[in-house]
Parts: structure tokens; C-alpha cells; sequence
């Protein structure tokens, strides 16, 4: 395919499987904590894909309406202001991923095939590198090491025709130049995680988590246990990943024995929530939060596999959750659906929603 058709396309190229009809199974019936006040962001934005911490003080949001947007956390009596201090212009499609370079660097990934380098500071624009050749879109992105990262492919898009490549792309940032790619999966790469320099471990839509060996450019285990999209992937600790799917689990590996070693559930069937699980992410090795289709943040206790908080983000499908340094959680939401507002203005209407982990 071709750079320009590649991009007349690309606008569907971030876009999931979130429009399918899904039955609540009546998880979210019950509310296994006590009322926590959510904090909710000072605009309206487009549905939110990604959020990530610069530092305990700033946030960087990642969102369907072309933008990257810079947070400020400001303690305050009755809890924590936040307000958008920078818009960040500089791609022409989705904003899909997000990964911190150095205290000083966080770089955009978009489906216009297009990387952003911005100053952490004051969000200017440093740079960007741009995939000329076989372009597929960044849908996921990590960081390796100071000169190096690695990229996840899009998904297809409903109407393209012909073959479509999902690779994971290596770069040397440094120069911003590519390296080599990885072949394997069949669908949308949706997270990618550094598990110790030379091993990384990636997330798809072919309903697949795999290990990669970066010195031997080859995969060394594949996990099968998930029955459809696996959209969320983090890691508790070098050799430990917890996973998210459609499928509406949240599963525990074993990267060294190469095994599943349990399921984050509150229920008998094993499902976590009542709905797609779009992210997942960890603070430190014993605590993760879940964000999901049904509006829920749910926060677990890695060592039971329990959960131990639900908070209602009151804003629609939450699409990404992360942690700050010090704690806070954020979300990142669709906004909220109703039919008598235009396509248009839906695109609009999202949050951010956070809370105080300290003080749940």
C-alpha cells in the first residue's frame, strides 16, 4: 500500500472493535468500596486513548481528536486540581501512544504514521520522525532504552483491500532511524512492554501475547489463553504480566515458565468486568488498575487476584487508566453516549477522570 493511501485511510486505522452490542452480565451491580469523588478535567476533549505521567505534577493525555494535551496536578484542600496548561499540535490523525524518552523527552505515536518528540517543560516541539515505508500507524509504543524504541502496528482498517502488515517496528530514536521489524502477529499490536532490555512482550488482536527476543529478532513463547482481543498488557515485575481482553478477562503469566498463573476475578466465570477491558496498568508488583467498556476503574490486589476498589467514572467507556508516581489514578473516557447529540459533538465530549489512590 501505498504513503498516500495509508494516509487517505488512516483515520480508521486507531479505531476498534467498540461498537458491538455487548450484554451486561451484571459485575457492576454491586459496589465492593465505599463512595469515592472523582476529579473530573476542566474541558472537553475527544475520546480519550491514552494517559501517562510525566512526573507527580504534570499528566500528558493522547486523544482521538488529532491532540496530546499537557495536564498540571496542583493539592488543594478538598483534593487535586486539574487543568490543561498545553494543546499539543502535531498530528494529522488519532493520537494513539504515548511513551516517556527521558525526564526531559515523551514522544506522541499517531495513525498518521508519524512520531512527535515534545519537551517535557513547556510542550514544544523538539522533532518528529515520520515511517515512509510501509507505513501501518503507531498504535503502541515503548521505550528500550535512551536511543532506542519499539512500535506497534494498527489495526486493519474495515475497508481496506489486500495484505496488511502487523509488525512491531525497532527504532533508534538518536538517529530516527529504523532497525527491524518483528513478523508474527495478525492483528492490531496494542501494547508493547519492555520486560528487561533484550526481552519485550506484545499484546494483539489476533487474541495473542508474545515474547520477543530482540538479540535473536525472533519470538520465544506465545500465550493462547485469551479468546479475543487482547487490548491491555503491563508488567508487575521483570518475569510477571498481567493481561486484558475483550473477552472480558484479566489474566497472569509467567514469562519464565511460560504459563498462565491466574485470572483477576471477583465472579465464578472468571470475567472481571462486564465488558471489554480496554488497559490495564500496575503500581509497583502487588497493585493494578483495569479500565473497561462498562464505565468502571477497578482497582486489584495482585497477590489474590481480587478486587478491592470499583470507582465509576460516570463519563461513558474507559478506554485508559495509569498511574502517577505518587499514586493518583487517571482515566481516560469516550465521554458520555447520547443519541440526541450529533457525531460531532460526541467527539468532544470526553474527560479525563482521576482520583487520589492515597486517599481511596
Amino acid at each position: 500500500m501505498s504513503s498516500s493511501s495509508v494516509s487517505s485511510s488512516a483515520s480508521s486505522l486507531g479505531r476498534l472493535d467498540l461498537g458491538d452490542k455487548e450484554e451486561d452480565d451484571g459485575l457492576t451491580s454491586n459496589d465492593y468500596s465505599q463512595a469515592v469523588s472523582p476529579l473530573y478535567s476542566t474541558e472537553k476533549n475527544g475520546g480519550i486513548w491514552r494517559v501517562m505521567a510525566l512526573n507527580p505534577e504534570k499528566i500528558v493525555s493522547a486523544s482521538y481528536d488529532h491532540l496530546a494535551k499537557i495536564w498540571t496536578l496542583k493539592e488543594e484542600e478538598g483534593g487535586i486540581e486539574l487543568s490543561n496548561i498545553k494543546v499539543l499540535k502535531g498530528h494529522e490523525r488519532e493520537v494513539l501512544s504515548l511513551a516517556r524518552l527521558s525526564e526531559k523527552l515523551f514522544l506522541t505515536g499517531s495513525s498518521d504514521s508519524k512520531i512527535c518528540f515534545w519537551n517535557t517543560e513547556d510542550g514544544s516541539l523538539e522533532g518528529s520522525l515520520k515511517d515512509e515505508k510501509n507505513p501501518t500507524g503507531f498504535y503502541s509504543m515503548e521505550v528500550i532504552d535512551s536511543n532506542t524504541i519499539a512500535t506497534g502496528s494498527c489495526q486493519k482498517p474495515e475497508k481496506h483491500h489486500g495484505t496488511w502488515r502487523h509488525v512491531i517496528k525497532i527504532w533508534d530514536v538518536s538517529k530516527k532511524q529504523f532497525k527491524f521489524k518483528l513478523n508474527g502477529h495478525t492483528g492490531g499490536i496494542s501494547e508493547i512492554v519492555n520486560l528487561d532490555g533484550k526481552l519485550i512482550a506484545t499484546s494483539s488482536g489476533d487474541h495473542t501475547i508474545r515474547i520477543w527476543d530482540l538479540l535473536d529478532k525472533s519470538t520465544c513463547s506465545i500465550f493462547q489463553q485469551h479468546s479475543d482481543y487482547v487490548y491491555g498488557l503491563a508488567k508487575l515485575d521483570n518475569t510477571t504480566l498481567v493481561s486484558a481482553s475483550k473477552d472480558r478477562t484479566m489474566r497472569l503469566f509467567d514469562v519464565e515458565a511460560e504459563k498462565e498463573i491466574g485470572a483477576f476475578s471477583h465472579t465464578d466465570d472468571k470475567k472481571a468486568h462486564s465488558s471489554s477491558i480496554y488497559d490495564v496498568n500496575s503500581l509497583g508488583e502487588n497493585v493494578v488498575a483495569s479500565a473497561s467498556r462498562d464505565g468502571y476503574v477497578k482497582i486489584w490486589d495482585a497477590r489474590t487476584l481480587t478486587c478491592i476498589k470499583m470507582l465509576d467514572a460516570d463519563d461513558g467507556y474507559v478506554y485508559s487508566v495509569n498511574f502517577s508516581p505518587d499514586g493518583k489514578i487517571f482515566a481516560g473516557t469516550a465521554g458520555k453516549r447520547d443519541p440526541k447529540i450529533s457525531k460531532k459533538e460526541k467527539k468532544s465530549n470526553a474527560n479525563i477522570v482521576g482520583w487520589d489512590f492515597r486517599r481511596i
